[in-house]
């Protein structure tokens, strides 16, 4: 019979002893079982002490349209009707990139009033969005050039 390598210890969750063999110890074997592991890691919710809105598994605070006023749901909510009403085409209507589908094109507010009419929105890939977005910082950095998306 093969002599056993490795030392009990104590289970950090129920305090039960158990045996871990020296490659266990070296993983950093702290808990008896998976169940105890889990119930030690899951005791508070991955939240708890945060501030704002935060959407699950990304890490980051969401961050509401400048000049949107209401709640994410109602952001959220808006975005969908104009999906809805202007259906999804696939080509940015900027530089012209096609075939793009899901989060890779973006409906975009051209006013900053958050308007449900057709000439209040603009379907512009993820790169353009970004700029559009960001063209008040642009206009300090570049003295007055802004970005215009050439509307079709």
């Amino acid at each position: 019979m093969d002599k056993q390598t490795g030392k009990n210890l104590q289970c950090l969750q129920c305090n039960t002893s158990f045996y871990a063999p020296n490659w266990w110890i070296k993983t950093g074997a702290k808990y008896c079982s998976r169940q105890c592991y889990w119930k030690n890691k899951h005791d508070e919710p991955w939240n708890k002490g945060t501030k704002g809105l935060i959407k699950p598994n990304s890490g980051n605070f969401i961050k509401i349209g400048i000049n949107f006023e209401g709640t994410l749901e109602e952001y959220k909510s808006l975005h969908y009707r104009i999906g809805m009403m202007l259906g999804k085409p696939s080509s940015c209507q900027n530089c012209g990139k096609s075939g793009l589908k899901g989060k890779l094109i973006h409906w975009a507010n051209i006013s900053g009033e958050y308007k449900e009419i057709k000439e209040d929105w603009i379907r512009l890939c993820v790169k353009c969005h970004f700029e559009f977005d960001n063209q008040e910082k642009r206009r300090a950095k570049n003295a007055g050039i802004l970005f215009q998306p050439t509307i079709n």
